[in-house]
């Protein structure tokens, strides 16, 4: 059950709202669909066989990789639920959905580096957004619910 909170005026919960209400679940279906696209190996379209023939590791690091986004899609949505029930944890577990996400991306990003001719070159776009933009999420999430902690109680 979702707690009811009165605010100050000073101190909109806006950012909290479109959290739980809407950017959480949309995280949590995307990795679940990123997930399960991982696992089945569907992200190389028809060439997913000879993708794995020529490079046998890249199916073993695709499936855990895929069971790690899963895993992260049901975290997303119980730090939604905590955050949503204004959980004195829920702000920590917000920060971890980021942490984890961003560790996750890039230990897969080198293990594929690892395992293929690819190089950090070819993915150099991705890890700069891959550890930016969750540093940048974790900075504005921790300033925005440190602000707000004495909301988070329960």
């Amino acid at each position: 059950m979702e707690k009811q909170v009165n605010t100050l005026p000073g101190r909109p919960m806006k950012w909290h709202k479109f959290l739980i209400y809407f950017l959480l679940w949309f995280s949590a279906i995307a990795n679940l669909a990123s997930g399960f696209q991982a696992i089945s190996g569907s992200q190389y379209g028809a060439s997913a066989n000879r993708v794995y023939s020529n490079f046998p590791g890249l199916k073993t690091i695709d499936i855990i990789f895929g069971l790690f986004v899963l895993f992260i899609a049901v975290f997303t949505i119980v730090t939604r639920f905590k955050l949503a029930g204004f959980k004195a944890d829920g702000p920590k577990y917000l920060i971890l959905v980021y942490i984890m996400s961003a560790a996750g991306s890039i230990v897969y990003i080198l293990a594929v580096i690892a395992n293929t001719p690819l190089t950090m070159g070819d993915f150099g776009s991705q890890l700069i957004g891959q550890i930016f933009g969750p540093v940048i999420m974790v900075a504005i999430n921790r300033t925005y619910y440190n602000n707000r902690a004495d909301l988070f109680i329960n």
